[in-house]
């Protein structure tokens, strides 16, 4: 992660040494003053870094669930701590496009309800294109946005551009990324809150 970041921001490898001292160096390019991350670049790997950690927990469900498992042994299989972030990215999806059955299709709520694959021949190959389309979508309405946000915009008014219902979806996948890799930033930084609160893209040039 290190690695991939330094390239992209300074233009070269960070030199890392590990003795009593855990360090890292990375040295500017010559034109690391002048030039700054391609947006593109930017957006295309966070999509990538999605897409994989998603297609991962996929194929280990899948691969776990060639025997009935329970809601709570899946997700601990995985290692993910919260149940409904569990059932949002991986459960329901892998449940939506058939990849998973409930071994109670009528009961759906039972507490005896446990899962199995659906298809063992084809699932790795759907998964792939599943995830492939999530990254698509992902990545084109992260563009979408920062075109958009040429000008200050409201939360409001970038969830409703998108088109995206659920608020805190809209946050959790697209906004607070955003933020965080620099590629939006607040008009008001020191009240993250503020109902006067818009964002604009960080790089105009």
């Amino acid at each position: 992660m290190i690695a991939k970041y330094s390239r992209i921001y300074f233009g070269s490898e960070p030199f890392i040494q590990e003795k009593n001292i855990f360090k890292f160096e990375i040295y500017l390019d010559n034109n690391w003053y002048n030039e700054k991350p391609d947006s593109n670049v930017l957006v295309t790997d966070q999509a990538a870094d999605q897409a994989s950690d998603q297609d991962e927990k996929f194929k280990m469900v899948l691969e776990y669930c060639k025997k009935p498992r329970s809601r709570e042994a899946i997700q601990n299989h995985i290692k993910m701590k919260h149940r409904n972030n569990f059932k949002k990215q991986v459960l329901w999806p892998l449940l939506e496009i058939g990849l998973l059955k409930m071994m109670i299709p009528d009961k759906p709520s039972s507490p005896n309800q446990k899962y199995v694959i659906a298809d063992k021949n084809h699932a790795a190959d759907q998964v792939a294109d599943q995830v492939s389309d999530q990254a698509a979508d992902h990545d084109e309405k992260v563009k979408i946005v920062l075109e958009y946000c040429k000008k200050p915009r409201s939360r409001k008014e970038i969830q409703n551009y998108l088109k995206m219902k659920h608020r805190n979806n809209f946050k959790k996948q697209i906004l607070n990324p955003l933020l965080k890799c620099g590629l939006l930033k607040m008009t008001i930084p020191d009240k993250p809150s503020s109902p006067k609160q818009k964002y604009i893209i960080a790089d105009k040039d």
